[in-house]
């Protein structure tokens, strides 16, 4: 497993998360999934909101060690 960071721009608001995950891909759903607590929508609409309306509004990035 590799570990990734994601920076999130949720209106204005940024987040900065971590997580483990195979791929880049599951590493954004794993993302999605975490930002449920913070933001306080379903993961499903947070995927819609950065895959459709704001494509720009985040960057996932694999940490080298």
């Amino acid at each position: 497993m590799l570990l990734y960071t994601g920076t999130f721009n949720w209106y204005g608001e940024t987040i900065t998360l971590r997580t483990k995950a195979k791929s880049e891909e599951q590493a954004f759903m794993r993302f999605c999934f975490k930002m449920v607590k913070i933001v306080g929508y379903s993961a499903y609409y947070i995927y819609n909101y950065f895959k459709q309306v704001s494509r720009d509004g985040y960057l996932i990035e694999e940490v080298r060690r």
